[in-house]
């Protein structure tokens, strides 16, 4: 069965090869310990895809046919390296240093293993470490135990860059589906971004007016490219913390209420609710025009109620005999609602709860709120009452 399957199916995760495991590609501890030894045996591609010992994670099966759905699987890009590395007899991080870094004058991109000595400190002194990586974080303070881990899945999971790389990567990209000069034939780079299955192009997410991916690495790495397919505008938020993407969703919207951009579409891997931050220098509409909105609202089908409520012009969120919650512009492009209607205003709280509260008028002008809860990631539509 598995000769069935094809490089497009490989780059487009629906070749029937299984994910990566829960954990996707761990990757290997391999500092040295007090005693001069190794914290862990590094295995090979193959010993790691085919799950051998010293890997850590499963072996990597054809599980489905070759074509049928789109399931995300790093195996399988595990297994495009290694056919390239066969095909033209060199190691992978060779190849893309050669045909992909050096001509786009990527300098800061590589697959090369830092020593112990590159990792930048997690001292208060926070010394520059000799090759200039990023340590892994918990949160934003706290360092993880092993500064990073190894990948021999390098295709997947072992690109050490910058989002300044990334974006010069992107803008070949762009320039590629616009012009006959660009770093790849035109052709290939539109087929690359034409979807394939269930938002998911040759190695990109897509959607109808931006591509991206998402990066996430043990044992604590998180981060988002996002890209437009018609206009020379990408964004790049890199993190070097497990819980960076409770951030880089939010410094991402924020950019694109502070650029201008129209909102955009989200990819497979993004949460359909994400409460952005407050704008406390956007002026908020007068009380005049928020009246309507002015009052008590519960969930539809419980009876959990907020009061849009204001004092001074300034709207206040209350919900019972608990403190009032003061509301902000939220920082994030309002983008269009269904059905005709029109968003028009988005308000969240600054500190304290988590949540965003969307007036909207619908086409016959009548008021109606939804509630966006970012500790659950819901969106309630609200009844007036």
């Amino acid at each position: 069965m598995a000769r069935f399957i094809t490089i497009s199916q490989l780059l487009s995760h629906t070749s029937g090869l299984e994910t990566s495991g829960s954990q996707g590609f761990p990757g290997y501890d391999v500092s040295k310990n007090a005693n001069g030894h190794y914290r862990a045996a590094l295995p090979d591609l193959a010993e790691a895809l085919e799950g051998q010992w010293p890997s850590n994670t499963l072996p990597i099966r054809l599980k489905d046919w070759p074509g049928h759905v789109f399931n995300y699987s790093g195996g399988g890009i595990g297994v495009l390296q290694l056919i390239i590395e066969a095909v033209m007899d060199a190691p992978f991080a060779e190849l893309m240093d050669e045909h992909v870094f050096k001509p786009l004058g990527m300098k800061r991109s590589m697959y090369v293993i830092p020593e112990e000595d590159g990792l930048n400190d997690s001292t208060k002194e926070d010394r520059q470490g000799s090759g200039n990586y990023a340590r892994a974080y918990y949160n934003g303070y706290t360092s993880c135990e092993a500064g990073h881990r190894v990948n021999p899945e390098q295709s997947a999971a072992g690109l050490w860059t910058t989002p300044s790389d990334l974006l010069t990567l992107i803008s070949a990209i762009q320039s590629s589906l616009h012009t006959d000069t660009g770093f790849l034939p035109r052709a290939l780079a539109v087929s690359m971004l034409t979807e394939v299955q269930s938002g998911m192009a040759h190695a990109w997410f897509v959607t109808p007016d931006h591509f991206g991916h998402g990066g996430s690495n043990m044992p604590g790495w998180k981060c988002n490219l996002l890209a437009s397919l018609t206009k020379k505008r990408a964004l790049a938020v890199m993190t070097n913390s497990a819980e960076g993407a409770k951030v880089f969703w939010k410094v991402q919207a924020a950019l694109f209420c502070l650029l201008g951009w129209e909102k955009a579409s989200n990819f497979w891997y993004e949460r359909n609710c994400v409460v952005p931050f407050a704008d406390v220098v956007a002026v908020t509409p007068c009380k005049t025009i928020l009246a309507p909105w002015s009052g008590g609202w519960k969930e539809q089908e419980r009876e959990w109620m907020v009061e849009l409520v204001f004092e001074s012009c300034v709207p206040w969120l209350k919900v019972k005999q608990m403190p009032k919650q003061r509301l902000w512009i939220a920082a994030h492009a309002k983008g269009e609602y269904q059905d005709g209607a029109k968003i028009v205003v988005d308000l969240v709280c600054k500190g304290g709860v988590e949540v965003l509260i969307r007036l909207v008028e619908d086409k016959e002008g009548k008021p109606m709120m939804e509630m966006w809860n970012g500790n659950t990631g819901s969106v309630v539509m609200m009844e007036k009452v």
